[in-house]
């Protein structure tokens, strides 16, 4: 932000009355010494000007004056640049006073031109001036090259007029200013410029208290400053031309908006000062001032005083054209300076040029207000020098110079006293309404029709109107009273012919303030001097005897402010910001904001606070390191800005004392984490450490060996390791202070385990192939590639060994469905399978596409169903412009156009599966075809293809070749040797089109006995000539022949000419088994050429119907809506059923998330599903309940011991009853109960919603939400259709029929009609309020109608809820003591006599009164702290004890309990304690029921940490929390992991948990409370098991009233994987048998397995266990003349490593062999 900033203050003098407003010698002194005081403390900075290259020709070799002045209030010197100056500083002193008194000028009122330099010295008294100005070098004056202007006279603005009455509310129109025109001690002033518009900076009060809040951008400030609690002086200084495109937040009308604004002034500097395209609108203001700017093209009012304004001063503005609006008087821009509603104004020295309505004065007001204009030059303007209404105005020594309309024109019983104005060629001086000059050509009227207002005038001289008639020429139709003096009293018989208006003789009256009015002769002199900006400003014209009489716009002046282009202005860069220092080892290190405009930066530095500040450095970055310090010494720093205009003024000032450094602490939490042959290692960071070294050994303890140093991250992957070796790490942390201590040691041990199964797979089929890709495993080093013909396998291995993650299967058959899962490999074994993915390949007329050019081949591709319109390069927009039936519909080949100067010989090849004919389209501008084309047989069809690619079209001349079927097809280069032109390419085939053959899916009921037919159905896409055979078997999956649950069949089926149905029927056998649905399929093949097979393979699901379904779940608590959180738990009546739910709304399944027992908490708006599943058992139907919390939580955190008295915290409607006013009726709320033709509403008007008390808003708050809620009665009548609703702000709460202005009005939000689609006919909807949540049709807009079901479930009662969260926003950014306005917008008025009724506050229920429920965060609301920790609630008997950990720094905490939900805020529920205890004993319970205690932990503020909660149930003495259980014990047992431990009494379950030693612990397990053993599966899968790893186990006992404590854990260290048998040798000893030898090199293997698996597909026929330590086996059962592999694996918990022989083929005659 800006320095507050005072420039000069010197003493006063007056402008035309210096001898009647001089001031003593001795102030003069007096104020002189006050300067020398202020140097110190001036935030005045020097105004470097670098020079631009322009300024090299006019360069001297001192500073040569061009220019001087003084000026109102202000004095201005130009000159030359000076040869090498960098810069320039600028001071100022009175004229008489020495030369230590000058003070220096703000640099941004130093500015830099084309051809000179302009400094503008702001807020001088009058008075006598010198300016100094000293060229620089560097930041070295020049003083050689100095010079001082000649004394400068200094005048004051005259402040005269109602704005600065001694009986106005600030006496004062001088905003930011003295009444001197000096700037306030305390004033801040911030510089505007198209540059820094949205970028400047000022800290702002924002709330009672002082609160400062940091504002950015000028429109941002000005809002920070609405409420205002900032009265600080305030100076905006605006800096050349700012357009509206440079700022950001104009409102909807373009204007800047100073409202709610106190003591501000916004003025331009010198005389280029422009408001180019924007305007300014203030409301609700207090003492601002306009001065001294350009008002250019701005789109409604130039400055619009709109509204609650009081001591307004506007003066010195140019006014020019605005943009034209949609009237026809709006030619020129609407009003330039217009007032309404507002008091103690003073209009002056304002410049009007040409403008069409000057100034309108009053709009709709109903109470006396109080204007004054004077010395404005209306220069050639139209009309309105004021249009008045109501209003008491005085106009004196105003020029009005050739007005084409009229000058002042009065109505509706204003009161304007017009004195001493100079009126030349002005056409109607004045008017009153309806009476003399004004209906004088036109009985209509000349400007108004309103009643008219009266007009007294005095002193005034009129040359050149056309008419102006006095009292004494018409008593009654006179345009105004002629006053023979200035005191002179209008009688009360002179009265309006309108109105019956009478003079209110206020000049005459005490409210009269004192002036001196200039002689009218001197006003053209005093006004063209003094009116507008500086000098007259930059702009210059001059208009002619014929602009005098007209009111069109003047072209040639319009096009100059359209083609307004001031010459460019430069200035200094702001200051920079957030300047930071961060203290090291004999160096500082600083950071800061840079400013856009900046071109480097001086880093200064003092040795005493606040300086003075040495030069160290300039730099470009926004950081530096200064190393230039000694170590314990403290310094001060700042830094500058720069750029070719000058120097900014010093950042924040920043402390900083290099310190020797210490040796960081250890790095904390050190952790690793072991992969196959590396170990990653992270830890926590070390405070002021710069860098880490990390230290590894294979002995605990060390010593160690340096594995890194220097590293800068809290990570390290060590890969020099190796598998199987334990090592021990430890890392220090380093600065330049030395090394910290070692920190903890961490040890790890690298393996190799299997890899992960492989995901991401996917398949792409194509004519006769599958191609599948999927994503690496880690570790892996091959894949195999599985593949089946029915889901689920069994799979037959077709690839292994395969290094990459691709692999397309070829040799398939079309309309076959194929399955695939994919493993992985490495030296520790197989992965699972992936997820399974089946593809059909499909005939396709183009395959196996080949493109050599490897370039572009990614824009070639396949294509089918060629048509106009169609692109045919993949890397152009070529169209299809014509295309002849021929070629419509068939495949084509998208080529590449850039392949055209490819010399690939091939090109591309491509596949044909049937005969077809190819075609290549050549562009005609190959001339010269290649010779694998004009000697490959191709012959020209003459047929042409056009394209068009947006710009030209194209020809391609179409030639042909056939292939038979297989054929592949080779194409060559485009071989033009200019490149400009391709191909592309066409098939189409030569075979008929053939018909498919499809089999359907069946799905048949087993029965418990006899049979069952499952009938598949073959159908022939079409009928054909010729008879189509298809051969069908029967096939099994999980339902097999072997076990008698189907009769298999196979044969074959014809279809004669015109059929296309058959049928194969399968027999099912029926039994009393409980067993899971089981498939078999029917599989077609061997289909006659006349046909193809799109679906070969039909599915049969026998359902089995012995099963039973498992109980639908049921919820403890059903779906609606709820106040608050509650606790929902799921039941099933099927015993020992396994709960699956979701809580998104999505279907539960076996995968979903299993249900505990545990309560599910609901906090939020929830569908909650649940199902059912047991082995055996069909599945549950699904339950389903949606919940929806609808209570507003108030965000703000009161203090605990108000409790519902907090401020805010509203329970009900209570808190409105003294404040909530209802207009119609005080017992009910009736809406849309009037009349016909008439529109009823309901009021809200509640005028202390700001304040601390109970129901009252904190002055800070942010609104969240805001919400009012309508309880309906009855819904009367037979038809209510109204459009919509809207809501209002009311702005007279005392007037209930004063106009209200809409905030927030919603139309068509909602229709209430019930449709009845018959013709005419719109039915009634029911009268039972129920029928009211039956009405909402469609979404709606924000701050509209929300229905909603009622809190309480009352007889079906409803409430509508209204959003009016935006309403209260924009309600409490504006007047606090505004209310709301509610009504309905109805396009049929005979409707409304019918309607809705509310209840109102007089009923007896609050639950169904009306009340607002708002949700608001305090500004004061800080990071809520930690919560508490290891919460605990045990029971006891009519009682619960909860105890808790508390972190460090909380102050206290809170503790609620509800019964059957969770409190989910800290006031929700029974507050048990609140204090900083870490236990309490909650007393006075319900044996049997269940408690939920929250605990919400606070800091010294009161903001709230979130909820940790639990829950207790009460017990009478003889039921209690299980004891802890004790003899936990687990041990490995052949394949299983064991637990045992002795029973507990009372305990319902158990939890048994895992962990990996010092990790976090986790549930494996809960067994029910009658077990005291449990057994799993011992492997990694189930358990996630590493080798050689220490794991730890623990239990605990859980009943209704709450956990034991946990066992005493147990310790199981995993063994490594079992060592791999090793000399496999085998012999054939019969047909079927083989015997099996090997050497078991295992010490660790729990048993031994067999794999016996077909040689051919490596599919595993059958396996079987044996006993650990064998080493033979006698394998039996094999088939004659087959092939096997035979597997021998060692396998342990950990996994399993193996050998097998090669393929082994048994024989037919043992005999023979033996």
């Amino acid at each position: 932000m800006f320095d507050q900033k005072v420039i000069i203050n010197l003493g006063v003098d007056g402008m035309r009355r210096s001898e009647q407003r001089s001031k003593s010698i001795s102030r003069e002194l007096r104020t002189v010494w006050w300067l020398v005081l202020l140097m110190a403390a001036s935030a005045m900075i020097t105004g470097m000007m670098n020079l631009e290259n322009n300024h090299t020709a006019l360069a001297a070799s001192a500073v040569s004056f061009t220019k001087t002045g003084g000026w109102l209030e202000s004095a201005y010197a130009e000159w030359t640049p000076v040869t090498d100056a960098t810069g320039y500083n600028v001071y100022c002193k009175l004229a008489t006073a020495p030369d230590d008194q000058y003070v220096k000028v703000d640099a941004l009122l130093v500015r830099e031109y084309p051809l000179h330099f302009r400094v503008d010295v702001l807020g001088l008294a009058a008075g006598d001036y010198v300016i100094k100005v000293v060229p620089t070098k560097e930041g070295t004056e020049i003083s050689s090259a100095a010079a001082v202007t000649p004394s400068l006279n200094v005048k004051a603005h005259t402040r005269e007029g109602f704005a600065f009455s001694p009986l106005s509310p600030m006496k004062t129109g001088s905003g930011g200013y003295n009444d001197d025109g000096t700037v306030p001690e305390n004033a801040q002033i911030v510089y505007i410029t198209p540059e820094t518009a949205n970028t400047v900076t000022l800290d702002v009060i924002t709330d009672s208290k002082g609160k400062t809040t940091t504002c950015t951008g000028l429109v941002n400030i000005l809002a920070a400053r609405q409420k205002g609690y900032d009265k600080t002086p305030l100076i905006f200084r605006m800096i050349g031309q700012v357009k509206d495109s440079h700022i950001t937040g104009l409102n909807s009308s373009g204007y800047i908006q100073l409202k709610g604004c106190y003591n501000v002034t916004f003025e331009g500097v010198g005389e280029d000062a422009t408001a180019y395209g924007w305007g300014i609108l203030i409301r609700d203001a207090h003492n601002v001032e306009v001065r001294n700017l350009g008002m250019m093209l701005f789109p409604d009012d130039g400055v619009s005083l709109d509204t609650g304004n009081e001591n307004i001063w506007v003066h010195n503005v140019d006014f020019f054209y605005g943009k034209p609006g949609s009237d026809s008087d709006q030619v020129k821009g609407d009003g330039s300076l217009d007032v309404k509603k507002s008091n103690f104004v003073t209009f002056s020295y304002n410049h009007f040029w040409d403008s069409g309505k000057a100034s309108l004065c009053g709009l709709g007001e109903s109470s006396e207000f109080f204007v004054t204009y004077h010395h404005n030059w209306f220069d050639h303007s139209d009309s309105r020098h004021p249009r008045i209404r109501t209003g008491t105005i005085h106009i004196y020594n105003n020029y009005y110079d050739g007005v084409s309309k009229y000058g002042v024109g009065n109505t509706t019983g204003g009161s304007a006293f017009v004195e001493a104005n100079y009126f030349r060629n002005c056409k109607y001086p004045m008017l009153i309404s309806k009476q003399g000059t004004d209906i004088y050509y036109d009985s209509k009227g000349t400007f108004s029709g309103e009643p008219g207002g009266m007009i007294k005038a005095y002193n005034n001289i009129v040359v050149g109107a056309t008419r102006l008639i006095y009292h004494t020429q018409d008593p009654v139709h006179f345009d105004a009273y002629l006053a023979t003096t200035r005191n002179e009293q209008v009688p009360t018989t002179y009265k309006t012919v309108s109105g019956g208006n009478t003079y209110n003789n206020f000049d005459t009256a005490s409210t009269m303030y004192t002036y001196t009015p200039d002689a009218p002769e001197d006003v053209p002199a005093i006004v063209t001097k003094y009116a507008g900006r500086v000098n007259g400003g930059d702009f210059k014209w001059t208009f002619t005897d014929a602009d005098d009489a007209s009111y069109d716009v003047n072209t040639a002046l319009k096009q100059k402010i359209l083609n307004y282009n001031p010459a460019s202005v430069k200035v200094a860069p702001a200051a920079p910001t957030n300047l930071t220092a961060t203290s090291g080892n004999k160096k500082v290190t600083l950071q800061w904001t840079g400013t856009s405009d900046a071109s480097s930066y001086n880093v200064k530095r003092a040795e005493s606070n606040g300086g003075p500040y040495i030069t160290v450095k300039s730099v470009t970055l926004t950081s530096y390191t200064d190393t230039e310090v000694e170590n314990g010494k403290t310094y001060y720093y700042v830094v500058t800005a720069v750029n070719y205009a000058g120097e900014s003024a010093n950042s924040n000032q920043v402390i900083a004392t290099p310190q020797a450094p210490s040796a960081p602490a250890a790095p904390s939490n050190l952790k690793a984490t072991v992969g196959n042959t590396k170990v990653y290692l992270s830890w926590d960071a070390s405070p002021g450490a710069n860098g880490y070294k990390v230290m590894r050994s294979t002995t605990s303890g060390g010593p160690y060996d340096t594995i890194q140093s220097g590293l800068t991250t809290t990570g390290y992957l060590d890969t020099g390791v190796t598998n199987g070796t334990t090592y021990y790490y430890v890392v220090t942390a380093v600065n330049d202070g030395g090394e910290s201590p070692k920190s903890s040691e961490v040890a790890a041990t690298p393996y190799l385990a299997p890899p992960p199964a492989p995901t991401n797979l996917t398949a792409t089929a194509d004519h006769e192939q599958v191609t599948l890709s999927w994503s690496e495993s880690l570790d892996a080093v091959s894949y195999n590639v599985k593949r089946a013909t029915s889901p689920g396998g069994p799979y037959m291995e077709i690839q292994t060994g395969l290094t990459g993650l691709s692999y397309t299967d070829t040799g398939l058959k079309n309309g076959t469905t194929y399955y695939y899962v994919v493993s992985a490999v490495n030296a520790a074994g197989e992965s699972g399978d992936s997820a399974e993915i089946s593809a059909t390949p499909v005939f396709k007329l183009i395959s196996n596409l080949v493109v050599l050019d490897t370039e572009n081949k990614a824009d070639w591709s396949i294509q089918s169903d060629l048509q106009v319109g169609k692109e045919f390069y993949g890397d152009r927009t070529y169209q299809i412009l014509t295309l002849p039936d021929t070629y419509r519909g068939c495949d084509w080949i998208k080529t590449a156009n850039d392949s055209k100067s490819a010399t690939h010989n091939p090109l591309v090849t491509f596949k044909v599966n049937a005969a077809a004919t190819v075609y290549v389209a050549f562009d005609d501008r190959v001339t010269s075809k290649p010779s694998w084309f004009t000697s490959g047989g191709w012959s020209d069809t003459n047929d042409d293809i056009t394209s068009h690619d947006g710009t030209r079209t194209l020809t391609y001349s179409i030639f042909a070749k056939d292939f038979k079927a297989g054929d592949t097809v080779t194409l060559g280069a485009n071989g033009t040797s200019s490149g400009v032109c391709g191909y592309f390419v066409i098939v189409k085939s030569l075979a008929p089109s053939l018909p498919n053959l499809s089999i359907n899916d069946v799905e048949v009921t087993e029965g418990d006995s006899g049979l069952t037919e499952a009938v598949f159905t073959v159908t022939l896409s079409k009928a054909v000539d010729e008879p189509v055979t298809v051969d069908y078997t029967t096939r099994d999956g999980t339902a097999t022949v072997a076990d008698n649950d189907y009769v298999a069949v196979s044969g074959s089926l014809t279809f004669a000419s015109g059929e296309t149905s058959k049928t194969v029927t399968v027999t099912v056998y029926g039994d009393t088994q409980k067993e899971l649905d089981e498939t078999f399929y029917v599989i077609l093949s061997n289909v006659s050429e006349n046909a193809l097979i799109a679906k070969e393979q039909g599915i049969c699901i026998i359902v089995d119907d012995d099963r039973q379904p498992v109980a639908t779940p049921i919820f403890s608590a059903p779906g609606g809506d709820y106040n608050n959180a509650l606790a929902v738990t799921i039941h099933c009546a099927t015993a020992e059923a396994q709960i699956r739910y979701t809580t998104d709304g999505t279907e539960p399944d076996e995968q979903s998330a299993l249900y505990d027992g545990k309560p599910i908490i609901i906090e939020k708006d929830m569908t909650l599903k649940a199902k059912a599943f047991q082995e055996w058992w069909k599945p549950s139907d699904t339950a389903s309940a949606n919940y929806r919390i609808l209570s507003t939580t108030l965000i703000s955190r009161p203090d605990a011991n108000q409790g519902e008295n907090a401020p805010g915290h509203l329970k009900t409607a209570q808190g409105f009853r003294n404040d909530l006013s209802i207009k119609y009726n005080s017992a009910t709320l009736l809406l849309a109960k009037g009349n016909s033709g008439q529109i009823s509403d309901i009021w809200l008007y509640y005028p202390n919603i700001i304040g601390s008390g109970a129901g009252q808003i904190p002055e800070n708050a942010k609104i969240a939400q805001a919400k009012l809620v309508l309880t309906v009665k009855e819904i009367t009548g037979n038809r209510f259709a109204p459009r919509g609703f809207k809501l209002y702000t009311i702005t007279d709460p005392d007037n209930y029929g004063a106009p209200c202005f809409g905030i927030d009005g919603v139309r068509n939000g909602l229709d209430f009609r019930y449709r009845d689609h018959r013709p005419g006919m719109d039915r009634p909807w029911k009268k039972d309020a129920s029928d009211i949540t039956g009405l909402l049709e469609g979404s709606l807009p924000v701050d509209s109608f929300e229905f909603v079901p009622a809190l309480f479930e009352l007889a079906g009662e409803n409430q509508i809820q209204l959003d009016v969260t935006a309403s209260v926003k924009a309600w409490l950014s504006g007047k606090p003591n505004q209310g709301w306005f509610l009504t309905i917008d109805n396009p049929n008025a005979w409707y409304l006599g019918d309607g809705i009724e509310f209840y109102g506050l007089a009923e007896a229920d609050p639950a169904k009164r009306p009340v607002l429920k708002v949700t608001y965060l305090t500004e004061g609301d800080t990071a809520s702290p930690e919560p508490v920790r290891e919460l605990s609630a045990l029971p006891d008997s009519n009682r619960v004890v909860l105890a808790w950990t508390n972190p460090s720094g909380n102050a206290g905490v809170r503790v609620l309990r509800k019964a059957g939900s969770v409190p989910f805020d800290p006031w929700d529920g029974i507050l048990v304690y609140d204090g900083p205890a870490t236990n309490v004993t909650d007393d006075g319970l319900i044996n049997g029921t269940i408690y939920y205690y929250s605990v919400f932990a606070y800091d010294s503020s009161r903001n709230y940490s979130n909820k940790v909660w639990a829950s207790a149930v009460p017990a009478d003495a003889t039921a209690a929390v299980p004891s802890a259980p004790t003899g936990l014990t687990v041990i490995v047992a052949g394949s299983n992991l064991e637990f045992s431990w002795n029973k507990v009494a009372g305990a319902e379950w158990y939890e048994l948990e895992q962990r990996e030693k010092d990790a976090e612990w986790a549930v494996v397990a809960n067994p029910a409370g009658d077990q005291t053993q449990y057994s799993t599966t011992f492997s990694a899968a189930n358990l996630g098991l590493k080798p050689n790893t220490e794991y730890q186990y623990r239990i605990k006992a859980v009943n209704v009233y709450g956990a034991s404590n946990y066992s005493a854990s147990f310790t199981l260290s995993t063994p490594d994987f079992p060592m791999a048998p090793a000399g496999l040798t085998w012999k054939i000893i019969s047909a079927g048998r083989v015997n099996l030898s090997w050497v078991d090199q295992a010490d660790n293997e729990s048993s031994y397995r067999i794999d016996v698996l077909n040689a051919e597909d490596h599919q595993v026929l059958w396996s079987l266990n044996i006993a650990a330590d064998s080493t033979e086996y006698s394998v039996t059962g094999l088939v004659p003349e087959q092939s096997y592999i035979i597997k021998v694996v060692a396998v342990n918990g950990i996994g399993e490593t193996a050998v097998w022989t090669e393929a082994i083929t048994t024989t037919a005659d043992p005999k023979g062999l033996f």
